[in-house]
Order: structure tokens, then C-alpha cells, then sequence
């Protein structure tokens, strides 16, 4: 009978010591840690024995030929890997030796060194954006990867048919009725985090300057935020214009941008996406702030700032800034821990950018995949369940799952360093995109740190603003008529545009104020009393007599007629009572306690309206 051979995991002989020959590559792994005891979890929860199976067989065939030690024992196998080739094997013989290659970086790490170039490039897809499809990963692969049934068209079944990703996500649905079918892939949070951890490339290449090849274009709104968040304030207290949680009409977003001077990313464009995307961006993000600690000490500005940073609304970002996409009002698109978690990501990663230096997009992705405790869900922002059951449109089809890395998760993350910039946080370097085929925001494609992003996010420690005027500085006060001049300080004035709530312009930089204009758009008491407080703060901090004469006469032309009120009961007078107006005409007590009016009225005060009509009787009236 020929003598029984035992074999270890990788189907090589043992000697009788159960020992590998020595004339084999040693190749020494971490047999057990805490992450190694995670994983293992993870596997056993996750996945089926079946699965598990393909997967020791891929690392069987990875590893073949090599002797497998352990770095704390190098002279003795790793005990949980020879369960393999005990029998009977049970799901656990399978799973620790799994999560003894997965678990481990540095194991995982001599694992994927085997996988072929089309199975690697199939984990960085699936990694970097989340879901792709199985036509995607097929031609990714060079190979069939996944497959389907063709037996059944409606229940049509697909599955994942290579052992190296067999521990991937397979999901079907229809996405245009039962005509059109979508099967995407995708990691399992806990691989996500592994292929993070071990394998994903975090090497980043800040730039010191940024070459414009002439189709580069730059924005920066740091000298400009201040003065603007000021003016906005001042618009608010106002009450021209009414300002909600994000929704605000375009009229009113288009007149404030004029009155707040601001400068567009495409100030050329004639493309209604593009000609108001700060407009658009910044005025509703910030109106929905409460500035009233601000006052009127416009150097404190960032702290201002600091707070809107860290309170974006999440409604707001899937309403607005996601135009390519068709029925996003209707549909709940993203989880909202989701979307805070990924605004806190953000910022976490803009702090571990190099002050001064320039950063790609895809090298501050990098940046956010770095953070600690990173997630799939914090990356990818909105979640493929509420894409596929939703009636979201893409050039009116469906949006696909492996569609929303680069039409929502891209569109919004840049969407929020684009409203960073208008805060004057960031400067940036970006192109003009074609509307028609990419979100507008995909435009975005250099970053870096202002000397407020600076402070802001926690990089300096203090913060000196630019010099900036008060706002009493930019207007000459005639004391003797009702009449401002504007002045250009540095070629601009930029608290001019409000003027035009209570002066008409009647030259250059010159405006005259009456009491029809300073009354306009006003609805009551409290309007006339915020231009005012404006005026003093603002225009002059000591108007003359003359203006103190003119506001008072204001004051004396707001609510000159007043309502009888409760205090008096009207009447009317009927046709034909010559003698009756006699009375009341000639009566003492009645004249003193009444009002007459026109067409046969008369006003009784209500406290008389009884001893009144005992005269009239009296008189021989019943009334």
C-alpha cells in the first residue's frame, strides 16, 4: 500500500514532522492580531462557506510552492492555515485562513502582488468609485468575471465566476421597466477598508505653481468676503428681500449679487448653468446663517465663515446643485449622516493640505480616503438603494448605480470646495465644462489653501484680514441738502448698490434722497427705522440737522389716518331725517360725543352709546 502523503494548505508535502521541506521559499506572515480577529468576524458573518472555498482556492493558488511561516515562529507553519487540509472541513476551516491573508496589511499585501493586472485594476475600479458594472469589470478583467443565465430573461440570474473577487457584492435590477437590466459589483464595507488600508495609492504631488496653459481659469474671493458678508447682513436686516432655508427666487439671488459686486467663475458665459453659479452657490448657503453677532464689526468676518463651514445644508446641495439631474425633488437621495459625515471628511482633509501648495482633485481625493475611520458611505455620499429605487433621470434614462460616483458623489464634493472658494477659503484652478455632457461642478480641477483656509481650518493660529474701509469712508454727506456722494476707494465702492434702497441716482456717484424714495418697497414702521439705523451705521455716523429734520418728517408721515377703532360705533343716517340732523346738529351732550361724516354717517363714541340714544328718545326718536 503506497505510504499516505500529507499536504499542507497549498498542496505541499509535509515531512513526518507535518514540517514543509526546507528547500522551499519561506514566506513569512502574520498569523494573529486584532485585525486578523476582525476580519474573521467580518468573513464569517458576511459570506457563505461556498464562498469562502473559492477564495482559500485563489489563495492556494497564489501562494503554491511557498512555505508559509510565521514572523513570531519562523521554524513551524501558522496552525490555522493546515485546518485546510484536515477533513471533514467545516466553514471555519476556510475563514481563518482567510482573514489570516485578508486581515493582516502586509499579508494581504504579498496576496495582491499575485492577482493578475485585469483583476487588479477590477478592486481599484470598485474601490475608487464605488460600483461598476459587470459589462465593466468584464473588459476591466480581460476576462469573464461575471456572468448571467441567459435561460431566463425576468429573472434573469447573474453571478460573480472569478475565485479572486468571489467575496464581492453582486446586485440586479431593472432600471427602464422590465426592458433594460443594470448588474453592478461591488466591496463590502469591511474590504473597502482593507484594500484602503493596505493596497490604495495615498502618495500625493502638491505643486508651487500652477502652469495655465491659456484654457486654465482661477478664482479667489478672499479680499472680497468680508465687505460682502457685511453688505449681506445689512440686506437681511433690511427686509428687501425675503430669505429662506436655501430657496430663494432667482430674481432675488440675481439682485443681491449685484448689490454684493460679486465675481462670477464664468462671468462671460452665456450659458444659464454657468453665468450665476457663485450667485446660485453662495448667496443661499450664507443668507440661511444667522449673522447677528457680527454687528457692526466687520473684521470678525471668519468667524462668521468658520460656522457656515460646518453647517451646509444637505436638502439644499441634492436640490440645487445636482441640475444635470432630472426628479432629484422627489426623490430623498442621500442618507443625511451620509452627506454631514462626508462635509466633516472634507474639511478633515483640507487640513492635512500644504499651505501655499497646489492640489489636484484627485489628489485630494486621495487626502479623504486617508483620514482615519473612513468609510465607503462617507466617500460615495449617496447610497445605491436609494439610487436604484428612485426615478432619478440622466439624459432621461434611469441614473444608473455605477453612474453616481461621477454624477453625484464628484459633482457634489466639488460643489463644496466651488462654495469654499466663494468664502474665500480656497483658491481655485478650474476649465469651463460642457453642460450638455458633464455636471457643471466636474469643472473643478486645482485647489489650495488661502491664508483664511488657513486660519480657519486650524493651520495658523491667528488670522490678519485685509485692510478693509469702513463703510462711512466710501460717502461724502452734503449737511445742507439731501445729497450722497458715492466714493471710489482701491477702484471700487462696494457698499454703493445700497444706496439704491432709499436714493435715486441723479449723477455720477451722486444721489439725492426724498421722501419717495426713502419710503419705497416700505411696508411698515420697522422698514423706515432699518434705513435709518442703516444711514447713521453706514452713510454717516452724524447726520446734520437737515437730515434729522428730514427723518423726522418721515416719522410724522407714516400712519397720518387712523381707524375709529373699537372706541367708536358708526351709524348711518337714512334719507329724509331733516329734524334728526337738527338734533344732532344742535344737541350739546350728542355733538360732544359724536363724529359726523360723510354720506350720512356718524361715528358714536361706543362709552356714550347708550346715554346718547336716551336723548334721541328724549326727543322722541327710538334708536
Amino acid at each position: 500500500m503506497a505510504k499516505k502523503i500529507n499536504r499542507d494548505l497549498f498542496g505541499n508535502p509535509l515531512d513526518e514532522n507535518m514540517n514543509v521541506p526546507d528547500n522551499r521559499p519561506v514566506l513569512l506572515l502574520n498569523a494573529m492580531s486584532e485585525d486578523i480577529k476582525k476580519c474573521y468576524v467580518h468573513l464569517t458573518s458576511t459570506h457563505t462557506k461556498v464562498t469562502l472555498e473559492k477564495l482559500c482556492e485563489a489563495i492556494k493558488n497564489a501562494f503554491r510552492g511557498y512555505a508559509l511561516r510565521s514572523k513570531s515562529n519562523p521554524s513551524s507553519p501558522i496552525p490555522q492555515l493546515l485546518k485546510l487540509y484536515k477533513a471533514p472541513r467545516s466553514k471555519d476551516d476556510y475563514t481563518w485562513p482567510a482573514a489570516i491573508i485578508l486581515g493582516d496589511d502586509d499579508n494581504f499585501r504579498e496576496f495582491f502582488k499575485t492577482f493578475p493586472q485585469g483583476i487588479k485594476r477590477v478592486w481599484e475600479q470598485c474601490y475608487r468609485q464605488g460600483y461598476i458594472s459587470d459589462i465593466k469589470a468584464n473588459k476591466l478583467a480581460g476576462e469573464p468575471v461575471v456572468s448571467a443565465d441567459s435561460r431566463y430573461f425576468y429573472s434573469r440570474s447573474h453571478t460573480i465566476c472569478h475565485n479572486l473577487l468571489s467575496i464581492f457584492n453582486i446586485s440586479s435590477y431593472y432600471y427602464h421597466y422590465f426592458t433594460g437590466m443594470s448588474t453592478y459589483i461591488w466591496m463590502p464595507r469591511y474590504l473597502w477598508n482593507i484594500y484602503n488600508r493596505a493596497i490604495a495609492d495615498k502618495e500625493t504631488h502638491p505643486i508651487d505653481n500652477l502652469d495655465n496653459d491659456g484654457k486654465m481659469l482661477f478664482y479667489t474671493n478672499e479680499q472680497n468676503i468680508g465687505e460682502q458678508l457685511f453688505l449681506l447682513n445689512q440686506i437681511k436686516e433690511q427686509g428687501e428681500v425675503e430669505f429662506g432655508a436655501y430657496k430663494m427666487p432667482a430674481t432675488a439671488t440675481k439682485k443681491i449679487a449685484k448689490q454684493l459686486g460679486l465675481n462670477e467663475f464664468f462671468p462671460y458665459s452665456n450659458t444659464k448653468e454657468l453665468k450665476q453659479m457663485v450667485a446660485q452657490v453662495m448667496i443661499p448657503s450664507l443668507a440661511a446663517h444667522n449673522f447677528s453677532q457680527m454687528g457692526p464689526n466687520i473684521n470678525q468676518y471668519w468667524e462668521i465663515i468658520a460656522q457656515c463651514v460646518h453647517n451646509v445644508d444637505v436638502n439644499y446641495i441634492a436640490m440645487e446643485w445636482l441640475s444635470h439631474l432630472k426628479a432629484v425633488k422627489r426623490d430623498n437621495l442621500f442618507y443625511e449622516s451620509n452627506l454631514s459625515q462626508a462635509i466633516d471628511n472634507i474639511t478633515d482633509a483640507l487640513r492635512l493640505m500644504t499651505p501655499g501648495k497646489w492640489f489636484s482633485c484627485d489628489d485630494f481625493d486621495k487626502l479623504r480616503r486617508s483620514i482615519t475611520d473612513v468609510t465607503i458611505d462617507t466617500i460615495m455620499v449617496a447610497d445605491s438603494n436609494f439610487v436604484a429605487d428612485s426615478r432619478i433621470c440622466l439624459d432621461d434614462e434611469r441614473l444608473r448605480v455605477e453612474e453616481i460616483y461621477d454624477n453625484i458623489t464628484v459633482p457634489v464634493c466639488k460643489g463644496l470646495l466651488m462654495l469654499f472658494a466663494t468664502y474665500g477659503l480656497l483658491e481655485i484652478a478650474y476649465r469651463v465644462p460642457t453642460v450638455a455632457i458633464e455636471p457643471r461642478f466636474n469643472c473643478l480641477e486645482y485647489l489650495r489653501l488661502t491664508k483664511l483656509g488657513e486660519y480657519v481650518f486650524g493651520l495658523t493660529a491667528t488670522y490678519e484680514a485685509p485692510g478693509m474701509h469702513k463703510p462711512t469712508e466710501y460717502f461724502e454727506v452734503d449737511p445742507e441738502r439731501l445729497i450722497i456722494r458715492a466714493l471710489v476707494i482701491d477702484g471700487k465702492n462696494p457698499y454703493e448698490p445700497m444706496l439704491q434702497n432709499f436714493a435715486e441716482p441723479i449723477g455720477a456717484q451722486r444721489y439725492r434722497v426724498t421722501a419717495e424714495s426713502f419710503m419705497a418697497n416700505c411696508k411698515g414702521i420697522d422698514d423706515i427705522m432699518r434705513k435709518w439705523e442703516f444711514f447713521t451705521h453706514n452713510v454717516t455716523t452724524e447726520p446734520s440737522a437737515v437730515w434729522k429734520s428730514f427723518y423726522a418728517g418721515i416719522e410724522n408721515r407714516c400712519y397720518p389716518l387712523l381707524s375709529p377703532g373699537k372706541g367708536y360705533t358708526v351709524m348711518k343716517i337714512l334719507p329724509g331725517n331733516n329734524d334728526l340732523l337738527r338734533i344732532l346738529s344742535t344737541d350739546k351732550y350728542i355733538r360732544e360725543h359724536t363724529i359726523r361724516a360723510e354720506r350720512n354717517h356718524i361715528l358714536i363714541e361706543t362709552k356714550a352709546l347708550a346715554k346718547v340714544k336716551d336723548q334721541l328718545r328724549g326727543y322722541g326718536y327710538l334708536i
